[in-house]
């Protein structure tokens, strides 16, 4: 699958230049004379070779004459001088080669460079020669091999997606299941089939057995609904949602769908493994207690996997839990290995914790994590990434606690590139009808979401998508019963943040980043008086956080915030020191609320109404801050419609000037398509 994918961005470590001199906290720049987006791992100068080697053979008097005839002298010429004025180890007479870049420590090769619209690894058109670092920014391609420049499951050598219309490899003809050599699965067949058309096996995994025996790599599986989980040890491409009676694939009969009866529903190592057309469900339980508590959709370990037009969700739960057991739900997990997802839905799951009548101490927790990628590299094209947990506590009494955390996308290590993507979520706490014990009375209820998560020097490329932040709800309603005062303490919190870089880096680039108002509050019923009560209903909201081992680069990115009901110490951007931050190009927007445009973990340095930038320091993380508008964007739709107007249309700076090639939008639409590019993931008319 896809081998340019991980020289085209992995390993990428990229910022802005034209900063200037260089900052004092350690994320040195350098001393740069243009604005890009390029590498920063700069390779240490060559040194001159010198011979120490004397060959001391003890004194020699002075008249002791050397001649050219003398076998003790070196004839050989002086090694040349390197001459490497901007210290990358590149330049005339260095080991490393010439530099094409003399003044640049971030450009140094020359290499031709092919436009790469789909970001699938192959370009096409005329090279052009371009002056780069040691990686190669995504968009570009060292290759014009592409037969569909337009398609990311279009190019030479790709895996073969079964009735697509297309051969995906550009040679050949498309698969077809009716005419192709394979294993064949239907819930009409039988156990001991021979896998064939006319006589189906009646199980994936007895059909992948079948597949590993013969040497097989496609299966062919139809329409209905499949309970098992599955162990992938072999190379296997699973196409589903097939008329048994034809063997045609049907669009409109309700699809293939996996239940897995286990903790996980595809487990592959060390494996490639292909998906095309299926629903995978980590997990369901509808009643009760879960026999599972720990779910997960597909974890690829150690292999690599292409998911196309399929739906990925970790679990379908409806549950009651013992205290100190928390129910996870992870959609995709990605460990070591090289996963394509395209035109594809990554969700959590649906998971719901319900309890009832319950006495306290009560301690609920849970979780719910779209896409988990562990030092993978993960191309995430035209992939939608959701969640939706919630716990529900009712008619209880006493202690009661409950957690709930969720996230679309955690990275730890390794690069993903999330290309004309969309996350969209919710999720929610509700204690309802809480009463005191014994006349004491504590409510504890956390909800927090963060859509992207940065840690061991992860990379995420986000690019032409739009990220909304997962709206959190914390609501309590005390009904309290006993006549007698009551003792109570009560603490509601809601937060939720975009995208949080606390080891690596976030680039976004023609983006959308916007956070919604959350909602946390109790209702009191009942209360006695003379009773003691403390209460605290927290909402917090944050478009990014960058720790001390971050570094976000932003250009032509809309950030909105929507927070009537807010709480004091709501960000916009979060630094925390030794943070980096380059901006450039983007639009700031608050629709209600009062927020800090940039905190640098201490205090407000850029106010809400303030539109000086500048007040944010080199020594506070601001290495690179311009362009900036604050108007309101005019949307009919986000991101989809603006009115006439808005700042978003012309605004933008040009991709190349940063280093990318972006040619289409998150509709893949052409960009530009006025007088410059459009801020956003849309290019407006």
């Amino acid at each position: 699958m896809r081998p340019a994918f991980s020289v085209v961005i992995a390993g990428l470590f990229v910022v802005f230049v034209g900063c200037g001199e260089s900052p004092e906290n350690g994320n040195d720049t350098g001393d740069v004379s243009e604005d890009t987006f390029d590498d920063t791992d700069t390779k240490e100068p060559s040194e001159d070779v010198k011979d120490t080697d004397t060959d001391d053979n003890g004194d020699v008097s002075q008249e002791t004459e050397v001649t050219d005839d003398d076998p003790g002298q070196d004839d050989s010429e002086p090694p040349e001088e390197c001459v490497d004025p901007d210290g990358d180890g590149y330049g005339e007479g260095c080991a490393a080669g010439p530099d094409c870049a003399p003044d640049d420590p971030l450009k140094f090769q020359l290499v031709n460079l092919y436009v790469d619209a789909d970001f699938d690894g192959h370009g096409v058109g005329e090279p052009i020669e371009s002056c780069i670092g040691a990686e190669i920014l995504p968009g570009w391609a060292t290759n014009g091999d592409d037969c569909d420049d337009r398609d990311p499951t279009v190019y030479p050598g790709a895996p073969e997606l079964a009735d697509d219309g297309v051969a995906n490899g550009c040679t050949g003809e498309d698969l077809k299941a009716a005419t192709a050599n394979g294993i064949f699965v239907s819930p009409d067949g039988t156990e001991d089939g021979a896998g064939t058309r006319e006589d189906p096996v009646n199980s994936i995994k007895t059909a992948i057995q079948k597949a590993g025996a013969q040497q097989i790599k496609d299966i062919f599986v139809a329409i209905g609904d499949y309970d098992e989980s599955l162990v992938v040890l072999n190379d296997v491409a699973i196409h589903a949602s097939y008329n048994p009676a034809t063997w045609e694939f049907d669009s409109q009969a309700g699809g293939t769908s996996l239940y897995s009866t286990g903790p996980v529903a595809i487990r592959a190592m060390e494996s490639s493994l292909v998906l095309n057309r299926i629903k995978v469900i980590g997990y369901r339980s509808d009643a009760g207690s879960s026999q599972h508590t720990t779910v997960n959709g597909i974890i690829i370990e150690d292999g690599e996997a292409t998911v196309v037009d399929t739906t990925v969700r970790g679990c379908e739960i409806t549950t009651t839990v013992p205290d100190d057991r928390e129910v996870s739900c992870k959609g995709l997990w990605a460990i070591n290995s090289d996963v394509v997802l395209i035109f594809a839905r990554i969700e959590g799951g649906e998971l719901s914790i319900q309890e009832d009548s319950l006495t306290g101490p009560v301690e609920r927790n849970c979780s719910s994590t779209a896409v988990i990628s562990e030092n993978s590299t993960l191309l995430l094209f035209d992939t939608n990434l959701g969640i939706d947990p919630n716990i529900t506590i009712d008619n209880s009494a006493g202690t009661i606690k409950a957690k709930l955390a969720g996230q679309y996308l955690d990275v730890t290590g390794g690069t993903v590139a999330f290309i004309r993507g969309q996350m969209v979520s919710h999720m929610w706490i509700h204690a309802n009808g809480i009463d005191a014990q014994d006349d004491e009375l504590q409510v504890d209820l956390q909800a927090e979401g963060t859509g992207i998560s940065i840690s061991g020097l992860g990379r995420v490329y986000l690019i032409n998508s739009n990220i909304a932040s997962i709206i959190a709800n914390a609501l309590s309603q005390v009904l309290v019963t006993s006549l007698n005062p009551v003792n109570a303490t009560i603490s509601n919190s809601a937060k939720s943040t975009a995208a949080t870089v606390s080891s690596g880096t976030l680039v976004s680039l023609n983006s959308a980043a916007h956070v919604d108002f959350n909602e946390a509050g109790v209702q009191l019923d009942g209360l006695p008086e003379e009773s003691n009560v403390s209460q605290q209903n927290l909402t917090q909201l944050q478009v990014l956080e960058v720790g001390q081992e971050g570094t976000a680069q932003i250009a032509n990115t809309v950030f909105l915030m929507d927070g009537s009901d807010a709480d004091e110490g709501n960000n916009f951007i979060s630094l925390l020191p030794g943070a980096s931050l380059y901006m450039t190009h983007n639009v700031f927007w608050v629709y209600e609320g009062d927020f800090c445009k940039i905190n640098d973990g201490t205090s407000c340095v850029v106010q809400k109404t303030d539109d000086d930038f500048s007040k944010c320091t080199k020594d506070a993380g601001c290495l690179l801050i311009e362009n900036m508008i604050e108007a309101d964007p005019k949307y009919g739709e986000v991101p989809h419609e603006v009115e006439p107007g808005s700042p978003l249309i012309d605004n933008g700076i040009d991709p190349s000037e940063l280093g990318f090639s972006l040619t289409t939008d998150l509709n893949n639409d052409d960009r530009p398509k006025g007088a410059g590019y459009d801020i956003g993931p849309v290019e407006f008319e």
